[in-house]
């Protein structure tokens, strides 16, 4: 159970909007087919975190957390997001447990009031 609130204590930390005629891109469909990534890396820690955005509401939401080179969380839920540029509120579900998180884009990077910082990956 504390896998899910690590997920988003980490951090610090859906419904799509539909295309115009013209298929103009909008809130949500942004998103769509980019991947962000977290990392963060010392001599004996290392956590990985990533955001797949796979449709105009769903993502995929990955943490894999190693401590002296050993996994100790391996985490890869679906959840579902809405995006109102530049805000992004993602919702997820780990082991009957709920979280909520709400980031800022801002150009390649996607962040918490804290600060923690995902950047989106080529």
């Amino acid at each position: 159970m504390k896998k899910i609130l690590l997920l988003f204590a980490a951090v610090g930390t859906l419904i799509s909007a539909g295309c115009s005629d013209n298929d103009e891109k909008t809130g949500s469909d942004e998103l769509v087919g980019t991947t962000w990534a977290y990392t963060e890396t010392d001599s004996d820690y290392s956590i990985n975190e990533t955001l797949v955005f796979k449709s105009a509401s769903t993502c995929v939401y990955s943490l894999v957390e190693k401590e002296n080179g050993i996994t100790v969380t391996d985490i890869s839920t679906t959840g579902k997001y809405t995006y109102n540029p530049p805000i992004v509120k993602i919702n997820i579900s780990y082991e009957g447990q709920n979280a909520t998180k709400e980031l800022t884009v801002s150009g390649n990077t996607m962040s918490d009031a804290s600060g923690y910082t995902f950047t989106l990956k080529d």
